[in-house]
């Protein structure tokens, strides 16, 4: 299938250790029950793609077999990310503002950031809970949640600080940052099944089913200095947490700067992909590709790679931050080719978003299953068997699958599987 393309808000940033949680989208669904196949008349129905930017949201892919490809499941990737990316309504959440542009002047606040952050999806207090719209992030500060945001989940994310644990440093010494969203159908799913108490999810004797359309969102972000090109990036203002070097953790105090997104995931489910749909997204200036010429590397400047570092004084894709040592940045380096017809793709979009901040992001790749309906083959084969973000899965750029990680995904106490995310860890047992 061809595709033809023809006020910054402020918020509290305090994750520093990238784990594989990541959450959002535009749909409006709402399903209750355990187990929820079910799903919307339009959903069930394939949407064709649109010819130019919009602000529609993709509902679902084709289950036809012969038009499940690489090349679709890319094209399917971008248009996830220019309808997320679209300004967002100023009175609700998950909705794109109509009246104006992906290409309009000015940094509003795109979709993915009005939607549900975990922290609001999983409070200590279950009357504390709150439906969908209320407290709309318009302009305000907002918390942006520790990724060590209950201190007794972290000895169960134990495989997933091994894969994709760690600090990613800047070539400032800034730590980068995360947040984690989701979209109304997962949030409502959430709340009906009260999802949000690690108690009830402890007690569950079947595997948790989320709905066709769910949504989850994940950012990284980098702290923007003033030898920085800001214009470059995607910015907002944050209030990000000041690190105590001694022991990686938070002080508890903050700093207000301001922060360029730097990579974005996006993992979505629909009925013909029961695996989930996973597109990855990262900043052009992130770093260098492993075969890229020494000549431009020299050229270019990086906000994860020192081209004048050699890889003896800095090994690439290796963790630096060493509590009570100074703050080395990392090295980061991709390890995998993209296609050329991704490569391509990037090229039509990124001329298509000319003149804004998000021509300055690539598609690395969207994975897919292959096999999505075999029961003997829950994971159905995803394709590419090996996808990576550069700024989530740093340490492991060789072994990272969307599919193969968040197919372990369980419950606190292990005894149930809980399809395909790792958000319902964050539930309290309090």
């Amino acid at each position: 299938m061809k595709i033809s393309i023809s006020k910054p808000m402020v918020m509290i940033l305090s994750s520093i250790i990238a784990y594989g949680i990541f959450i959002a989208c535009t749909t409006t669904n709402k399903s209750s029950g355990g187990d929820n196949n079910s799903s919307s008349q339009e959903e069930e129905k394939h949407q064709a793609y649109h010819s130019d930017l919009s602000y529609t949201f993709p509902v679902t892919d084709s289950p036809n077999p012969s038009e499940r490809t690489q090349v679709y499941f890319d094209e399917y990737g971008w248009q996830m990310f220019v309808a997320m990316c679209w300004p967002a309504s100023s009175t609700m959440r998950g909705v794109p503002d109509t009246t104006k542009s992906i290409l309009s002047p000015g940094n509003s606040i795109p979709v993915w950031m009005s939607l549900k952050t975990s922290t609001e999806a999983f409070k200590h207090s279950p009357d504390s809970m709150m439906p969908w719209d209320t407290g709309y992030p318009n302009d305000q500060l907002r918390l942006i949640s520790h990724s060590k945001v209950a201190e007794n989940i972290k000895p169960f994310l134990g495989s997933i600080d091994q894969a994709v644990g760690g600090s990613l440093i800047d070539q400032n010494s800034n730590f980068s940052y995360y947040e984690r969203y989701m979209n109304q159908v997962e949030y409502d799913y959430i709340l009906d099944n009260k999802f949000y108490d690690g108690n009830v999810l402890n007690a569950l004797n079947k595997d948790v089913k989320f709905p066709a359309t769910s949504m989850e969102i994940k950012s990284a972000w980098t702290i923007i200095e003033q030898d920085d090109d800001a214009s470059k990036f995607f910015t907002t203002k944050a209030m990000v947490a000041k690190i105590n070097e001694n022991t990686g953790e938070p002080t508890g105090e903050y700093m207000e700067k301001l922060v360029g997104l730097t990579g974005l995931h996006i993992a979505y489910k629909t009925s013909s992909s029961p695996q989930w749909v996973w597109a990855t997204f990262e900043h052009i200036g992130n770093n260098p590709i492993f075969n890229t010429p020494d000549s431009i590397r020299k050229d270019n400047k990086y906000t994860y790679y020192n081209p004048e570092c050699d890889s003896a004084a800095c090994p690439a894709n290796q963790q630096t931050f060493e509590p009570g040592k100074p703050i080395k940045p990392t090295q980061v380096v991709r390890m995998t080719l993209l296609t050329e017809e991704a490569k391509a793709l990037n090229a039509q979009y990124q001329k298509a978003l000319k003149g804004t901040a998000w021509e300055n992001y690539k598609l690395i790749a969207t994975q897919w299953p292959t096999d999505p309906k075999n029961p003997a083959n829950p994971q159905g084969t995803p394709a590419p068997n090996i996808l990576a973000n550069t700024t989530m899965e740093t340490f492991i750029p060789l072994e990272s699958s969307c599919m193969g990680c968040h197919s372990t995904a369980r419950t606190r106490n292990s005894k149930v599987k809980t399809d395909y995310s790792f958000l319902l860890l964050e539930a309290n047992t309090d």
